[in-house]
């Protein structure tokens, strides 16, 4: 059992970085399909994190009253956007949906990027 978990992390990280090689930088557009099939993978397994960015960011940009309540709200509407991106991203990734160049669905790309909104 462990070794399919190994072998699942391994084929994430490989496809997602697979691209970021020199040799591939100028011929290769930047979006593939399996770079939106490794976002809709993040998207699903990270969606919680979306909860704590954005009551973080809120909390620090205005006062924590403020984070932790209308935060915590927008935390949870966000969560189940990634969730649905994710799984929209998930599913689509082979096709040209929703559009040609397979542009993230929702920004930031990932769950853990955007953290500087707040000045961290």
């Amino acid at each position: 059992m462990k070794w399919r978990v190994f072998l699942v992390v391994g084929l994430v990280i490989f496809f997602a970085f697979g691209d970021l090689q020199p040799t591939y930088a100028d011929t290769v557009p930047t979006h593939h399909w399996y770079r939106k099939a490794v976002r809709g993978v993040f998207d699903v397994a990270l969606f919680p994190l979306e909860l704590f960015r954005t009551t973080y960011i809120m909390t620090e940009t205005h006062d924590p009253w403020y984070g932790f309540t209308r935060g915590s709200v927008r935390g949870v509407l966000r969560s189940a956007k990634r969730l649905g991106c994710g799984l929209v991203e998930l599913t689509t990734c082979a096709f040209r949906y929703p559009d040609q160049h397979r542009e993230p669905l929702m920004e930031p790309e990932f769950a853990w990027q955007g953290w500087e909104e707040a000045g961290v």
